[in-house]
């Protein structure tokens, strides 16, 4: 006779485990001790197990001493010890990238309401110099997480292609996760994020409100996250939307990186070009800083000679006064929801995966406005939730 062993799993690799996710659901709460588990056709149906597997997953969390069984009978859940300390935490998955300062306004909104219902957040930096860095301390924090137990996961994703098997293995073990800002292709977990297409809507409308034409997009050249490639869509659906179709040529890929020289040199080729555009929308706020960076280098003024509008608005107001015209992301709003959306999923595992979208300001400056610049005004909040009643942020017009 062969010996099994009774912590290994009997499920395919890349099945749903029913036995993490139910021992997850028990040690966090989601199941409180005394009340009984759903159905076996419930519960398999759900996760997504034939009713055998779930059986034998039932009769482990019996022997661990998490659920009492008995025949004929939905087994009920035993009052067990104080989960350690690993169930009471958050991983927050997300790049601190130096130029880039949405990490602390999204850890702002997120971390007091995690603290408020008895978590504590442990922070992972993904971010590295290069596409490649990023992806390897994805990589390794992720696959950190199925090596010790949390109650769950919010990710600004760095790259969503190569992060999907070890999310779709998180979700599997029962930790409930959360994207903030880069949806998961292929992996359905709840999302906070904005509406992409209509970010770019409203950056070339307003460039074209001021007469402009020749309107470029500048992205980068190995982009996989959803949001620039949704404001190329949106680009491109808003040129055609007035008539104006799409000129190839005006589509800009840069490569990635901080100092690699691109935009000096997209900066360079405008300078000698007879028919230039006269604004560009950039996919996010480094780029078009990068981008005004290196025309002024070039002679070029702005807005006279070229407009420049990006996404985010991040720039630091503590430091100087800001001049980019941008489309306001609400970041602090993005954390706060996302721990909302983890708690509930963490309190209600059988939740339909939902989306929030936020709403988005267009915010007036003198890279496209010049000397006539104004505020665009202050931060909008919740666009759409879920039939939900509205939420705007204190003091929002």
């Amino acid at each position: 006779m062969v010996a099994m062993d009774r912590n290994a799993t009997d499920h395919p690799v890349g099945a749903p485990d029913p036995y993490a996710i139910l021992a997850a659901r028990i040690r966090t709460g989601a199941y409180l001790p005394g009340s009984r588990l759903p159905s076996e056709r419930a519960l398999s149906q759900e996760i997504g197990v034939h009713r055998s597997t779930l059986r034998r997953a039932l009769a482990r969390l019996a022997d661990d001493g998490l659920l009492d069984c008995q025949p004929g009978r939905q087994p009920i859940v035993r009052d067990v010890p104080a989960a350690p300390d690993g169930w009471r935490t958050v991983a927050f998955l997300m790049g601190n990238e130096p130029s880039f300062h949405a990490f602390n306004l999204v850890l702002r909104g997120c971390e007091p309401e995690l603290r408020q219902a008895g978590h504590r957040l442990a922070y992972m930096d993904t971010w590295g110099p290069s596409l490649e860095i990023s992806r390897q301390r994805e990589h390794e924090a992720l696959g950190g997480l199925l090596q010790h137990p949390v109650a769950g996961l919010i990710i600004w994703c760095q790259d969503p292609p190569t992060a999907l098997p070890y999310v779709k293995r998180a979700v599997e073990h029962g930790i409930p996760v959360v994207a903030i800002d880069r949806e998961i292709p292929g992996c359905p977990v709840d999302y906070v994020g904005v509406d992409n297409v209509l970010v770019a809507r409203m950056a070339v409308e307003h460039l074209l409100e001021l007469g402009h034409r020749r309107i470029a997009f500048a992205t980068g050249v190995d982009e996989t996250t959803t949001p620039p490639l949704l404001r190329e869509d949106g680009y491109r659906e808003t040129m055609h939307r007035y008539g104006l179709g799409v000129d190839e040529s005006l589509i800009y890929r840069l490569k990635s990186g901080l100092h690699d020289g691109a935009a000096m040199e997209l900066a360079r080729r405008l300078k000698a070009a007879r028919n230039r555009p006269t604004a560009i929308f950039a996919m996010n706020d480094i780029l078009a800083w990068r981008l005004v960076a290196a025309l002024r280098q070039c002679g070029l003024r702005i807005p006279e000679d070229v407009a420049v509008i990006g996404v985010d608005d991040i720039e630091d107001q503590s430091l100087h006064a800001p001049i980019l015209s941008t489309i306001r992301q609400p970041l602090e709003a993005a954390g706060m929801y996302a721990a909302r959306l983890l708690l509930q999923r963490i309190q209600t595992p059988t939740l339909p995966v939902r989306q929030t979208i936020l709403q988005t300001n267009l915010i007036r400056r003198a890279s496209t406005m010049g000397a006539a610049a104004e505020d665009g005004g202050s931060d909008a909040s919740i666009l759409r939730l879920h039939g939900l009643s509205l939420y705007r942020e204190p003091g929002a017009r």
